[in-house]
């Protein structure tokens, strides 16, 4: 089936209203974010929300069965924040050691 075309109005400050049979079409409704880009010179407007369940679907499908993702990350920041404290011990001990050597 052809895509389905309207015209519209350019309005006051560059607005124009999505024609209801659209924003249905889209799954939008009235003060949801959409996300807009320019084109090969056309404008593209994306409803945010399907963009980014989109996205979540994308990415899911890297992801290893019984992978967690989020264990991964909790693991890595663990490392993170170890490394840093022994760090900030390290600094710590070496500003004491010159303090006591005064």
């Amino acid at each position: 089936m052809p895509a389905k075309r309207e015209r519209v109005r350019l309005g006051e400050g560059g607005r124009f209203v999505i024609p209801a049979a659209m924003r249905e079409e889209m799954g939008v409704k009235p003060g949801e974010d959409l996300i807009l880009h320019v084109e090969n010179g056309e404008l593209r407007v994306r409803s945010w929300l399907r963009n980014l369940r989109r996205v979540q679907a994308e990415l899911s499908a890297l992801k290893k069965s019984g992978e967690s993702v989020v264990d991964e990350f909790l693991k890595e920041r663990r490392e993170e924040q170890r490394r840093s404290d022994k760090r900030f011990d390290q600094l710590h001990a070496e500003g004491t050691a010159r303090k006591g050597a005064k």
